[in-house]
Parts: C-alpha cells; sequence; structure tokens
C-alpha cells in the first residue's frame, strides 16, 4: 500500500473512508462526488478489509484522487 503525506494539503476537508455506509456499488462515486466537493486529504481506513482486498481498494481510490489533485 501506498502513503503519501503531504504537509503542504489543505486540512480544511479531510475525508475518512466508511464503505459500511454506502452500498457495494456507491462507494467509489461517493469518494469521487468527495473530491468533486473539494476534499484534498484523504484516509482510506477500513478495517474490517484483509490483507488481500485493501490493495485493489487502494488502487482504485488512488486512481481517483489522481484526477483531483492540485
Amino acid at each position: 500500500m501506498t502513503k503519501v503525506i503531504k504537509l503542504n494539503s489543505d486540512f480544511r476537508v479531510y475525508l475518512i473512508t466508511d464503505r459500511a455506509l454506502f452500498p457495494a456499488d456507491a462507494f467509489l462515486p461517493a469518494v469521487e462526488a468527495a473530491l468533486k466537493g473539494g476534499v484534498r486529504v484523504l484516509q482510506l481506513r477500513e478495517k474490517d478489509l484483509g490483507v488481500d482486498a485493501l490493495p485493489a481498494l487502494d488502487r482504485d481510490v488512488k486512481e481517483l484522487t489522481q484526477k483531483y489533485k492540485g
């Protein structure tokens, strides 16, 4: 898993994920909506995912964040 920390990030809107709040097919669209809405710091925190599933979700979320960085 890749961990990137930018000290110059805007921490006014900070998102900590919780997939349990969404149907399975709505999680990534919800993350993207948050990014479109101005979230610039995102913590992927999915404690219930095992070591096999978390890296795939990490890649999907990272791909979304790359579209909105800057």
